[in-house]
Protein backbone atom coordinates (compact mmCIF):
# COMPACT_ATOMS: atom_id res chain seq x y z
CA UNK A 1 0.00 0.00 0.00
CA UNK A 2 2.76 2.43 0.92
CA UNK A 3 4.48 1.73 -2.40
CA UNK A 4 1.28 2.50 -4.33
CA UNK A 5 0.75 5.73 -2.45
CA UNK A 6 4.32 6.77 -3.27
CA UNK A 7 3.81 6.03 -6.98
CA UNK A 8 0.51 7.94 -7.04
CA UNK A 9 2.07 10.93 -5.28
CA UNK A 10 4.99 10.88 -7.72
CA UNK A 11 2.60 10.83 -10.68
CA UNK A 12 0.62 13.76 -9.29
CA UNK A 13 3.83 15.69 -8.63
CA UNK A 14 5.14 15.11 -12.16
CA UNK A 15 1.78 16.20 -13.58
CA UNK A 16 1.85 19.50 -11.72
CA UNK A 17 5.51 20.15 -12.52
CA UNK A 18 4.92 19.75 -16.27
CA UNK A 19 5.83 21.66 -18.34
CA UNK A 20 9.13 22.49 -16.73
CA UNK A 21 10.45 26.02 -16.40
CA UNK A 22 6.95 27.46 -16.59
CA UNK A 23 7.33 31.16 -15.59
CA UNK A 24 4.05 31.20 -13.65
CA UNK A 25 4.82 28.10 -11.62
CA UNK A 26 8.39 29.22 -11.08
CA UNK A 27 7.22 32.56 -9.70
CA UNK A 28 4.79 30.85 -7.32
CA UNK A 29 7.55 28.60 -5.99
CA UNK A 30 9.94 31.53 -5.61
CA UNK A 31 7.31 33.52 -3.72
CA UNK A 32 6.72 30.59 -1.37
CA UNK A 33 10.48 30.27 -0.83
CA UNK A 34 10.75 33.97 0.03
CA UNK A 35 7.97 33.68 2.59
CA UNK A 36 8.84 30.49 4.45
CA UNK A 37 11.06 30.37 7.52
CA UNK A 38 11.08 26.58 7.86
CA UNK A 39 14.29 24.80 6.88
CA UNK A 40 12.54 21.69 5.52
CA UNK A 41 10.25 23.82 3.33
CA UNK A 42 13.16 25.91 2.07
CA UNK A 43 15.03 22.75 1.14
CA UNK A 44 12.09 21.29 -0.78
CA UNK A 45 11.35 24.54 -2.58
CA UNK A 46 14.97 25.14 -3.57
CA UNK A 47 15.23 21.60 -4.95
CA UNK A 48 11.97 22.01 -6.86
CA UNK A 49 13.07 25.30 -8.38
CA UNK A 50 16.44 23.79 -9.22
CA UNK A 51 15.13 20.59 -10.79
CA UNK A 52 11.78 21.60 -12.26
CA UNK A 53 10.91 25.28 -12.37
CA UNK A 54 13.92 27.53 -12.79
CA UNK A 55 13.43 31.19 -13.62
CA UNK A 56 15.95 34.05 -13.95
CA UNK A 57 14.30 35.86 -11.04
CA UNK A 58 15.47 33.09 -8.72
CA UNK A 59 19.14 33.96 -9.21
CA UNK A 60 19.35 37.04 -7.01
CA UNK A 61 17.31 35.54 -4.17
CA UNK A 62 19.35 32.33 -4.15
CA UNK A 63 22.54 34.39 -4.25
CA UNK A 64 21.41 36.30 -1.18
CA UNK A 65 20.44 33.02 0.46
CA UNK A 66 23.77 31.29 -0.10
CA UNK A 67 25.60 34.32 1.31
CA UNK A 68 23.37 34.56 4.41
CA UNK A 69 25.49 33.32 7.30
CA UNK A 70 22.42 32.92 9.53
CA UNK A 71 21.11 30.20 7.23
CA UNK A 72 22.10 26.57 7.77
CA UNK A 73 25.00 25.28 5.70
CA UNK A 74 22.67 22.75 4.06
CA UNK A 75 20.40 25.52 2.78
CA UNK A 76 23.29 27.69 1.66
CA UNK A 77 24.84 24.73 -0.17
CA UNK A 78 21.56 23.87 -1.91
CA UNK A 79 21.23 27.49 -2.98
CA UNK A 80 24.73 27.74 -4.42
CA UNK A 81 24.45 24.35 -6.14
CA UNK A 82 21.29 25.61 -7.85
CA UNK A 83 23.21 28.67 -9.03
CA UNK A 84 26.06 26.48 -10.28
CA UNK A 85 23.53 24.40 -12.21
CA UNK A 86 21.79 27.29 -13.94
CA UNK A 87 24.23 30.21 -14.02
CA UNK A 88 27.84 30.92 -14.86
CA UNK A 89 30.13 28.51 -13.03
CA UNK A 90 32.88 31.09 -12.65
CA UNK A 91 30.51 33.60 -11.05
CA UNK A 92 29.48 31.36 -8.15
CA UNK A 93 32.40 29.01 -7.62
CA UNK A 94 34.17 31.34 -5.15
CA UNK A 95 31.16 31.49 -2.80
CA UNK A 96 30.64 27.76 -3.32
CA UNK A 97 34.15 27.09 -2.03
CA UNK A 98 33.52 29.32 0.98
CA UNK A 99 30.43 27.26 1.83
CA UNK A 100 32.30 23.98 1.34
CA UNK A 101 35.09 25.04 3.68
CA UNK A 102 32.61 26.24 6.29
CA UNK A 103 31.58 22.61 6.84
CA UNK A 104 33.10 20.55 9.60
CA UNK A 105 36.42 18.96 8.66
CA UNK A 106 36.32 15.32 7.64
CA UNK A 107 33.34 13.51 6.18
CA UNK A 108 30.99 16.52 6.10
CA UNK A 109 33.48 18.69 4.26
CA UNK A 110 34.30 15.88 1.83
CA UNK A 111 30.61 15.35 1.10
CA UNK A 112 30.08 19.07 0.53
CA UNK A 113 33.04 19.19 -1.87
CA UNK A 114 31.82 16.16 -3.81
CA UNK A 115 28.27 17.42 -4.16
CA UNK A 116 29.11 21.02 -4.99
CA UNK A 117 31.88 20.32 -7.50
CA UNK A 118 29.93 17.60 -9.32
CA UNK A 119 29.77 19.61 -12.56
CA UNK A 120 31.11 17.11 -15.09
CA UNK A 121 32.95 18.51 -18.11
CA UNK A 122 31.87 22.06 -17.19
CA UNK A 123 34.75 22.04 -14.70
CA UNK A 124 37.16 22.25 -17.63
CA UNK A 125 35.61 25.61 -18.61
CA UNK A 126 36.44 27.25 -15.29
CA UNK A 127 38.77 30.21 -15.35
CA UNK A 128 42.35 29.37 -14.41
CA UNK A 129 41.91 31.22 -11.12
CA UNK A 130 38.79 29.28 -10.15
CA UNK A 131 40.20 25.99 -11.36
CA UNK A 132 43.26 26.40 -9.16
CA UNK A 133 41.04 27.43 -6.26
CA UNK A 134 38.95 24.25 -6.56
CA UNK A 135 42.05 22.08 -6.81
CA UNK A 136 43.70 23.80 -3.86
CA UNK A 137 40.58 23.43 -1.72
CA UNK A 138 40.28 19.75 -2.61
CA UNK A 139 43.89 18.93 -1.85
CA UNK A 140 43.71 20.92 1.40
CA UNK A 141 40.65 18.88 2.41
CA UNK A 142 42.62 15.67 1.81
CA UNK A 143 45.65 17.00 3.68
CA UNK A 144 43.64 17.74 6.82
CA UNK A 145 42.17 14.22 7.06
CA UNK A 146 43.57 12.14 9.94
CA UNK A 147 45.29 8.95 8.82
CA UNK A 148 42.56 6.77 10.33
CA UNK A 149 39.90 8.45 8.17
CA UNK A 150 41.60 8.72 4.79
CA UNK A 151 38.97 6.61 3.06
CA UNK A 152 36.33 9.36 3.44
CA UNK A 153 38.35 11.46 1.00
CA UNK A 154 38.12 8.89 -1.80
CA UNK A 155 35.63 10.79 -3.96
CA UNK A 156 37.45 14.06 -3.39
CA UNK A 157 40.63 12.44 -4.69
CA UNK A 158 38.81 11.06 -7.72
CA UNK A 159 37.31 14.49 -8.53
CA UNK A 160 40.75 16.06 -8.35
CA UNK A 161 42.16 13.33 -10.57
CA UNK A 162 39.37 13.96 -13.06
CA UNK A 163 40.09 17.69 -13.16
CA UNK A 164 43.81 17.06 -13.60
CA UNK A 165 43.20 14.34 -16.19
CA UNK A 166 45.23 11.87 -14.17
CA UNK A 167 45.03 8.30 -15.43
CA UNK A 168 42.57 6.32 -13.26
CA UNK A 169 42.02 9.49 -11.21
CA UNK A 170 44.56 8.46 -8.56
CA UNK A 171 42.94 5.05 -8.00
CA UNK A 172 45.28 2.04 -7.88
CA UNK A 173 44.63 -1.15 -9.82
CA UNK A 174 41.55 -2.58 -8.13
CA UNK A 175 42.36 -6.00 -9.57
CA UNK A 176 45.37 -6.28 -7.28
CA UNK A 177 44.95 -9.10 -4.76
CA UNK A 178 45.64 -6.86 -1.77
CA UNK A 179 42.53 -4.80 -2.56
CA UNK A 180 40.13 -7.69 -3.07
CA UNK A 181 38.01 -8.65 -0.09
CA UNK A 182 35.34 -11.27 0.39
CA UNK A 183 32.56 -8.77 -0.34
CA UNK A 184 34.32 -6.31 -2.63
CA UNK A 185 37.11 -3.80 -2.37
CA UNK A 186 38.94 -3.42 0.92
CA UNK A 187 39.36 -0.08 2.67
CA UNK A 188 42.98 -0.08 1.53
CA UNK A 189 41.86 0.66 -2.03
CA UNK A 190 40.10 3.86 -0.98
CA UNK A 191 42.88 4.80 1.43
CA UNK A 192 45.58 4.33 -1.21
CA UNK A 193 43.61 6.47 -3.68
CA UNK A 194 43.77 9.35 -1.20
CA UNK A 195 47.44 8.66 -0.47
CA UNK A 196 48.20 8.76 -4.20
CA UNK A 197 46.48 12.13 -4.51
CA UNK A 198 48.33 13.56 -1.51
CA UNK A 199 51.65 12.25 -2.85
CA UNK A 200 50.95 13.79 -6.27
CA UNK A 201 50.36 17.17 -4.71
CA UNK A 202 53.55 16.97 -2.67
CA UNK A 203 55.49 16.29 -5.87
CA UNK A 204 53.71 18.80 -8.11
CA UNK A 205 53.41 22.01 -6.10
CA UNK A 206 52.65 24.81 -8.51
CA UNK A 207 51.87 22.44 -11.39
CA UNK A 208 48.07 22.55 -11.34
CA UNK A 209 47.68 24.57 -14.49
CA UNK A 210 45.30 23.50 -17.26
CA UNK A 211 46.38 20.44 -19.20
Amino acid sequence: MRHRIYLMASAVWEHHMTPRNDPRKAQVLLTLLQRTTRTAEKSRLILTIRQYQWCPAAEQYLRDLCEAEQESLDIRRLAVESLLDHCQLDTYMPVALEIILAHEKGLRRCQAFNSTTNRGARLFKLSEENRRAVLTAGFDILAELPNEELQVGYFVARRLGYMLKIRNQFAPDQRAAKYRGQYGLKDEFFIDTVKNAREWRANHTGEMRSN
